[in-house]
């Protein structure tokens, strides 16, 4: 399978030294085709990274990112809107005067979209950035929230079962104190409250937050202690109080973990990331634990080189779909696509990339049933958004089935 997307990267190389090179009009990621598949490649002269994508109603995909592509070489916003087989529509990026960049991406009911992440102050420090683009990806409403004197990170935007929108990030107060910080707005962006949730002095990752039916909070992160990794999963009620915290050492079987990503799933959450094993190298991770937090599963997903998980989807038939990265037997890395069933159990894997690194960064099923990936590939020198489209057996054009 591997020569296959070696010759699809060798292809997209050459797409994109035409870009450097020409100013015709010609789109060169423009490669019509009705397959329902397809692996595609976004970018401009310098580097640009994917982290999130959505499906529209009528089948065609926003999904967004950084961009380095810009005068001065600093980092912000890249939208991309593509149709149903993956050919570009267009392709923009939002600058400002400092540097900022997307994480997330949440469609509006009146067909905009909100576009989450952070942006930088002039004094170096960072604040929650939200975006309102309209279809065309102009433009709308901008709007930062912050303490002007503290770093805060967007990471995602979820609906809240209240109306309006909760913000997900980070906020750090100091280099030993890192805590996750919410912040909810209404529909046209207004704060209506933020609260930070962590421990004193310690400093705690997060990288993902749900909320349920009854509007409480259920985040997951990584405990670090004394030089140790520990996932960790903690839920709040809407005002923050502690519902359940735990850290699951003893049911995952390993020294150390990392949580990754979270989803809410019928009767509970899913969630993956890594576990790591005694020569240093990590396993895809993931876990099943009930809504009230009681451990239900772990699956270790072990193969013989160095894996992470970094997205986790729920599919129609029950069962479960990571992305990721693998290590090569080259040092570098490439796409790492999994399927399991509903326990967890290994259906099948697949490997995507190229000569250089490549990394999955989110995974959701399409309406057909089919995977949605994007990621980033680093080619001749320089990173490009990569998007793909399979179908529900992990395969793409040119991969020959199994």
């Amino acid at each position: 399978m591997k020569s296959s997307f070696n010759l699809i990267y060798t292809t997209a190389l050459s797409f994109l030294t035409i870009l450097a090179c020409t100013s015709c009009e010609v789109d060169p990621f423009a490669e019509p085709d009705d397959s329902g598949q397809f692996i595609k490649f976004f970018g401009d002269v310098n580097d640009e990274n994917g982290y999130a994508a959505v499906e529209t109603e009528n089948g065609d995909f926003l999904f967004t990112g950084s961009t380095n592509s810009t005068e001065d070489g600093s980092t912000n916003i890249f939208i991309v809107k593509a149709d149903a087989n993956g050919n570009r529509i267009w392709q923009k990026q939002i600058e400002q005067p400092l540097a900022q960049t997307s994480k997330d991406i949440e469609l509006l009911s009146n067909g905009d979209a909100f576009i989450f992440g952070h942006t930088t102050r002039s004094n170096g420090t960072t604040d929650f950035l939200l975006l309102q683009v309209n279809a065309e990806g102009e433009e709308v409403a901008s709007f930062t929230y912050g303490d002007s004197t503290k770093n805060e990170e967007g990471l995602g935007i979820i609906p809240s079962v209240s109306g309006g929108y909760l913000l997900i990030g980070t906020i750090e107060n100091n280099t030993t104190d890192k805590d996750m910080l919410i912040t909810k707005v209404d529909g046209s962006g207004t704060e209506m409250f933020s609260n930070t949730y962590g421990l004193i002095d310690e400093f705690d990752a997060v990288t993902s937050v749900v909320e349920n039916e009854a509007g409480e909070l259920v985040w997951c992160g990584t405990l670090n202690r004394n030089g140790s990794q520990n996932m960790r999963i903690v839920s709040t009620d809407s005002l923050g109080s502690l519902i359940w915290d735990y850290t699951y050492q003893e049911e995952i079987s390993s020294a150390q973990s990392v949580a990754s990503d979270m989803k809410k799933i019928t009767g509970g959450y899913v969630i993956t990331g890594r576990s790591f094993v005694n020569n240093g190298e990590s396993n895809v991770l993931l876990v099943h634990i009930s809504d009230k937090g009681a451990f239900k599963w772990a699956a270790d997903l072990a193969s013989t080189l160095s894996q992470e998980g970094n997205s986790v989807a729920r599919t129609s038939d029950g069962g479960y779909a990571v992305v990721g990265k693998t290590l090569t037997s080259g040092g570098t890395s490439d796409i790492y696509l999994l399927k399991t069933n509903s326990l967890g159990q290994l259906l099948w894997s697949k490997t995507m990339g190229g000569e250089y690194d490549d990394y999955g960064n989110f995974v959701k099923e399409s309406t057909d049933r089919g995977l949605i990936i994007l990621g980033t590939s680093r080619i001749n020198n320089n990173n490009v958004v990569e998007f793909i489209k399979t179908d529900d057996k992990g395969s793409t054009p040119g991969d020959g089935g199994e």
